[in-house]
């Protein structure tokens, strides 16, 4: 047997950078083969092995981690049209605020967790 399932929403995120939430799109296409057999052999991550005696499969597991691999890693509000962030200006302004231009001399303490941040 197989399954075709096309998954396409949005899913309600908090912005990294803001904190406030967001509705992030997502959009997954995904193919999903059911084997019938005694033996359960590998056949990898697509494939799932039912007893000959079995009737029915609950995929609700299976379409949940299709939709948090579709999620990006980082998440930010997406840019509108004119290529404006979404996020709240007051907290990008505080952001700025308390964040040190990297000319300013440290007292040291920071150097090595600011080489962290340097290494995109």
């Amino acid at each position: 047997m197989s399954l075709k399932m096309t998954l396409k929403g949005f899913v309600r995120q908090t912005c990294d950078l803001c904190l406030e939430l967001y509705d992030q799109p997502v959009h997954q296409k995904a193919e999903l083969f059911i084997k019938f057999g005694e033996d359960q052999l590998d056949g990898g991550d697509e494939v799932i092995w039912l007893h000959p005696d079995d009737y029915q499969i609950n995929v609700a597991q299976i379409i949940y981690e299709y939709i948090c691999l579709s999620i990006p890693l980082k998440h930010v509000h997406p840019s509108d049209k004119d290529g404006k962030s979404g996020c709240n200006p007051e907290m990008l302004k505080k952001i700025k605020e308390f964040t040190r231009p990297p000319s300013e001399k440290s007292d040291g303490r920071w150097d090595r967790l600011m080489t962290f941040l340097n290494n995109n």
